[in-house]
């Protein structure tokens, strides 16, 4: 059996439109250097340079062709399981739930009420024009990317691993060869409405074998993050902004719940929304001292703390009147019927 292409929601950096593409990596690339080289790079790739909850990471696991790469690829392997656990841990505390979230929808929709996130399947037409505006933008992205001196490319911190712009071309082409058919299913599955994506692509899930979904790489937790996903695009068509909400929200119970309980401190706006930056790190520290992580390699380590110490955060709140305004209490939860600290207080 083929396999299956996940639906967009799953794969956003894989089926993101052309036309945001300097958007999308002036956000993801973090302090491009070109011509990186790891100063370990003569070491053996079997060393093991650090331990998660017991389990060794090699070397190799962090071999990269950029700073950003290596500093990104050693705070995934070191962190993310550490937040994981913080997560399930306190899932009770910091999970909203939906009828929180049909409140806060509520209350999104008052603050902008010309705003509509209630899908609208588009037509054959409309569907077609998109392809085609996409093709358009993708091609005058890649003409931009050519022209682009390394220095320019950095300024913009925009960072191409080798063969970027050969695969952006390639892409191209064969869309550009898609006769209007052709393209025009490829924009049913590429716009189509989430919801019916994430129900077509369970649908055909649940017709292969336990040995056809290995194969195919899908695992449980595949399934389950689709299955989350689709009770929130049906919330979504009932109660408009429940997205959004869920987003939001979801992300403000997390770093508020780490800002109350290790120290509070500084508040750093990021493309997520406000995070804990000075609670985060005492968290991740803690879990250093108490060995549920251990870094053996001060390249490593350093790589591992790089968002705490070598990022620059857009905006960075220290005084406790900022913090309140744009953290503690922001616009668009106070008031919502929802809008509780940790221990339960109604925030007014």
């Amino acid at each position: 059996m083929p396999k299956l292409p996940l639906p967009s929601a799953l794969l956003p950096a894989v089926l993101f439109p052309a036309a945001l593409f300097f958007a999308f990596v002036a956000t993801v690339a973090l302090l491009s250097t070109p011509g990186f080289a790891s100063d370990s790079k003569d070491r053996s790739p079997h060393e093991i340079v650090g331990k998660v909850f017991g389990k060794p990471i090699y070397r190799s696991d962090l071999e990269a062709n950029s700073k950003s790469e290596f500093r990104q690829k050693a705070a995934d392997l070191f962190l993310d399981p550490i937040w994981q656990q913080y997560v399930d841990e306190h899932r009770a505390e910091i999970e909203p739930n939906p009828d929180e979230l049909i409140r806060i929808a509520q209350k999104l929709r008052e603050q902008q009420p010309d705003s509509e996130n209630l899908e609208k399947p588009l037509t054959a037409e409309e569907l077609l024009a998109k392809a085609k505006e996409d093709i358009a933008s993708l091609e005058s992205d890649i003409i931009k990317l050519k022209k682009m001196t390394p220095l320019e490319l950095q300024f913009e911190q925009i960072e191409l691993e080798p063969g970027d712009i050969e695969r952006m071309e390639e892409g191209l082409a064969v869309r550009k060869q898609m006769t209007d058919a052709e393209l025009l299913e490829f924009a049913r599955q590429e716009y189509g409405p989430e919801l019916e994506q994430l129900e077509k692509f369970l649908s055909q899930i649940s017709e292969l074998s336990a040995s056809e979904r290995e194969q195919q790489g899908i695992t449980d937790a595949t399934i389950a993050s689709m299955k989350s996903e689709l009770e929130i695009a049906r919330m979504e068509q009932k109660h408009p902004q429940y997205r959004l909400a869920h987003f939001m929200y979801g992300h403000w119970k997390f770093e508020k719940h780490l800002y109350d309980n290790f120290g509070g401190g500084r508040v750093a706006w990021q493309q997520r929304g406000m995070e804990a930056f000075d609670a985060a790190r005492r968290f991740i520290e803690m879990q250093e001292q108490a060995k549920n992580f251990e870094v053996y390699d001060a390249e490593v380590r350093d790589a591992v703390y790089s968002y705490w110490t070598h990022s620059r955060p857009p905006i960075m709140y220290e005084k406790p009147e900022e913090i309140e305004a744009h953290f503690l209490k922001p616009d668009w939860l106070v008031g919502s019927g929802d809008a509780r600290n940790n221990s339960g207080t109604v925030l007014k």
